[in-house]
């Protein structure tokens, strides 16, 4: 009560010994917090002399259109990082934890892509022209001259990988095979940069240089770009096209980045260590090493595992490459000649078409083209075709000389009144400049009565089964943002309307109506062929996110059965329940070492140890 009608006067004495307590608290506390107070008196001070700089001033990117900058730290976890990349690709340098668990250095490194999981991509269905190898020379040949690093080095963690490489000599075989189409353009890049052309081998180790290899991590191509470091390095990303595929654009990102690190490193153990763990994991580990006075070099580091099993596995290939007879193995010649060339599109051209004019097989002319998710080439560019060398010169003519309607399947529209370039250009899923460039137009007004030509799917039955066995659109975005969609041909059956369509594949009717350029009210007949956009979620898939009680997201994985394993063990180990694990799988209680079991697990957590 005393104090609610009294104002309250400090001492003299409070006014000047207070505040000094204060700033003497603050003093102690912001710097204990800081780790200050162990380091100063604790048993095990730690040295405060600040690493220097591996290099003078920051290292600048490459210029990519529309990207903005990015310090060369947020890219850490680039390449075939196994890291969540929604999670880590910008944002592991920040936060100072590097996995430095104590591992066997000697474990072997399996293939960042599993060799179950890869594209059927075959080798060229060529036989080895005899004449043109002594013309020529082997490839193998030329890229021995042009090795650069000291691969000579040999210690235990080197040779558990090679031996791995020679006891799956059935690997290394399938991997050249794919290599052919594109080995001859990799060392060729590696050569105009002065890079060493041992660089060349990178996809060996990426991803048995299958172009259509996805790795659990959402990186994607033979270089292994996840989405941010690709778009950091100009790799477009969209519905129709992914430049991470693109065999051209994604070997000028790879020796971009690779070059950019070199720059800070000046070490080519340390820039492979880079590409793996990310540049600011590498700094750190430098970093910890120069505090401790330790040696630097790749080997004297704490790294993650995968990246100490990673660099010895690249040296690994690279001696077998340089000397195979010394280890007992048979490299097949590979002819010293460019496999494919690059010829102008002028725009838009429906893929099927323009394998039947070159006379190619469209899953070859995918193949050399794997940036391309769709039936047609992306309609904002790249306006090229990768083609097969050995194709008469007169194919670009042809291709150039087609007209707009036999370019790629169309369809025409009549402007209505009221109708703008943008409105219409949404409604059939177009942007307003392809629109424009496919109907000559100079300005943004659509004139009421003038017919417009529209690009539409052509689903031909050649493409449905190349996409079902190559996954071709694996990693588009459909038109709506949503990520992992597959186009579907459907045909309607008797009694079907659009919304009983729609309600059947969880999608809209309007967006079906937009797939396939009719309007959302069109009545549609029985036998009529409708392009799907339909989510690649199984129904598993979906059941699991239905176990998901937290509502998290969901990953599946694929797990072999070892010995001694039950399903009780598992099911503690991935934190799910034994009942789940059977109904995935369709499982009794007996399960046996080898077998395979798809699980589903909640994308944020990890697995727990026995």
């Amino acid at each position: 009560m005393i104090f609610g009608f009294f104002t309250y006067r400090p001492t003299l004495r409070g006014l000047v010994t207070r505040p000094v307590f204060a700033a003497l608290c603050l003093t102690l506390a912001l710097p204990a917090h800081a780790g200050w107070w162990g380091r100063t008196f604790g048993a095990a001070a730690e040295q405060k002399t600040e690493a220097p700089a591996l290099v003078a001033g920051p290292v600048s990117l490459p210029a990519t259109p529309g990207s903005q900058a990015i310090a060369p730290a947020s890219l850490d976890a680039p390449g075939n990082s196994a890291n969540d990349p929604a999670a880590l690709a910008l944002t592991a340098a920040q936060d100072g934890i590097v996995d430095a668990d104590t591992e066997d250095d000697n474990a072997v490194l399996l293939p960042n892509v599993e060799e179950s999981l890869l594209g059927e991509v075959d080798g060229p269905d060529t036989s080895l022209d005899q004449e043109a190898l002594v013309a020529k020379g082997d490839l193998w040949e030329r890229m021995r001259a042009g090795f650069q690093m000291d691969i000579a080095e040999d210690n235990d963690r080197i040779s558990v990988q090679r031996n791995w490489y020679l006891q799956h000599g059935d690997y290394l075989d399938r991997m050249a095979k794919r290599a052919t189409r594109y080995l001859h353009y990799t060392v060729t890049e590696a050569e105009k940069r002065g890079m060493p052309t041992e660089l060349a081998l990178l996809p060996v180790i990426e991803s048995a240089y299958d172009p259509f290899a996805y790795s659990h991590a959402s990186a994607a191509g033979m270089w292994q770009f996840i989405p941010g470091t690709g778009k950091i390095f100009g790799l477009k990303q969209t519905w129709w096209y992914d430049g991470r595929r693109d065999v051209v654009e994604s070997t000028r990102a790879a020796y971009d980045f690779l070059g950019m690190l070199y720059s800070k490193f000046g070490d080519w153990q340390l820039v492979l260590a880079a590409y793996n763990a990310g540049p600011g994991a590498v700094q750190r580990a430098i970093n910890r090493n120069l505090a401790a006075g330790l040696p630097t070099d790749f080997w004297s580091l704490k790294l993650p595992a995968e990246t100490r099993a990673y660099v010895p596995r690249f040296l690994a290939v690279a001696q077998i490459i340089k000397s195979p007879e010394s280890f007992g193995r048979n490299l097949r010649p590979v002819v010293n000649q460019p496999f494919f060339r690059s010829i102008p599109t002028n725009g838009q051209i429906d893929m099927t078409a323009a394998a039947q004019i070159a006379g190619v097989s469209l899953k070859e002319l995918y193949q050399l083209n794997p940036g391309y998710n769709r039936w047609a080439t992306d309609p904002e560019g790249p306006h090229r075709l990768l083609v097969p060398a050995s194709l008469p010169q007169d194919f670009e003519a042809q291709i150039t000389a087609l007209p707009v309607p036999e370019r790629v399947a169309a369809t025409t529209y009549k402007v209505k009144k009221g109708d703008t370039l943008y409105r219409v250009s949404r409604q059939f899923g177009i942007t307003p400049d392809e629109l424009k460039r496919l109907n000559n137009l100079k300005t943004n007004s659509l004139p009421a009565g003038h017919t417009l030509t529209i690009t539409r799917a052509s689903m031909s039955p050649e493409f449905i089964a190349l996409n079902q066995e190559m996954h071709l659109d694996h990693m588009g975005s459909d038109r709506d943002g949503s990520a992992g969609n597959i186009s579907k041909s459907y045909k309607v059956r008797r009694g079907d309307t659009l919304a009983s369509i729609a309600r059947r594949h969880g999608v809209s009717a309007k967006n079906i109506a937009r797939w396939n350029n009719i309007s959302a009210r069109s009545r549609v007949h029985a036998g009529q062929r409708l392009t799907l956009q339909i989510s690649k979620q199984t129904g598993r898939q979906r059941l699991a996110g239905a176990d998901n009680k937290k509502g998290g997201a969901v990953k599946g994985i694929h797990y072999q059965v070892k010995k001694g394993d039950t399903l009780s063990s598992i099911s503690r180990r991935y934190n799910v329940s034994v009942k789940q694990i059977k109904r995935w799988n369709a499982s009794s209680h007996k399960i046996q070492p080898g077998q395979g079991l798809v699980l589903f697990v909640a994308s944020n957590s990890s697995k727990r140890s026995l």
